[in-house]
């Protein structure tokens, strides 16, 4: 089943810049693809436009409903994004009330919502965090309170940007293991293309405003003259 579909999209920048044009794509319900490429080809832009953070032309269908601004918020609802840069997600005074803001709109009781930020934490591997200050918190230990607000949602589908970037082996061992706990459709931009191979089962290679590559993560990543061309190694993995 077909959980995310674009169909013909584009994006230009303000100053002008076409960022990728005309691509379609789809991903399978419970899928994890891995979005890769070189530095400015559009990743990031591509899940912002996915998760209806920015506009976009062609068509984005979610759970088989169109994308409109109609029905942003309800598609917004289906799907959970994980910022590059946790201090651009985390900004209240405490660890819980990251996780839990918004749920209130959502229609939790304030009993709801405090089970559900203690699930979430342990989850992520952060039993007792509750009252912490987010800003005082390791990088890696950012990078879990994110992932832990983005499971409070419940979320269809998560998309993530640069997960294990600027962690140390420790910290991105354990995002990869919590981010391959997900159950739901994953989407995640990455340099670390040896994460990729480690959770994803598709990759898609992004370059020069389109789709230079779309299919099964070994066959791409494992492709030397594919990934060079494209400004990519082939992971240790898979030397």
């Amino acid at each position: 089943m077909t959980i995310v579909e674009a169909k013909g999209i584009s994006y230009t920048y303000p100053d002008g810049i076409e960022v990728f044009k005309n691509i379609s794509f789809k991903v399978a319900k419970g899928e994890s693809l891995g979005i890769i490429g070189p530095n400015g080809a559009g990743k990031t832009t591509l899940l912002l436009a996915l998760s209806g953070l920015i506009n976009n032309s062609g068509e984005i269908s979610i759970n088989g409903e169109l994308k409109s601004e109609k029905n942003i918020n309800d598609i917004r609802k289906k799907i959970s994004f994980v910022f590059q840069n946790p201090d651009d997600q985390l900004f209240m005074p405490h660890v819980e009330e990251d996780i839990s803001f918004g749920l209130s709109k959502l229609g939790y009781s304030e009993e709801e919502i405090n089970e559900i930020v203690k699930r979430s934490l342990n989850s992520a591997g952060l039993d007792g965090f509750e009252l912490r200050s987010s800003h005082h918190l390791s990088l890696g230990q950012k990078k879990r309170v994110c992932l832990a607000a983005a499971f409070a949602r419940s979320p269809e589908i998560l998309l993530l940007d640069e997960p294990s970037n600027e962690l140390d082996p420790g910290g991105r061992k354990e995002l990869t293991g919590l981010i391959k706990n997900f159950k739901g459709t994953k989407l995640i931009v990455s340099h670390d293309l040896n994460m990729i191979a480690e959770i994803c089962n598709n990759v898609m290679i992004l370059n020069d405003n389109i789709i230079k590559a779309f299919g099964g993560s070994k066959q791409i990543l494992s492709d030397k003259k594919l990934m060079e061309i494209n400004s990519l190694e082939v992971p240790y993995i898979y030397r």
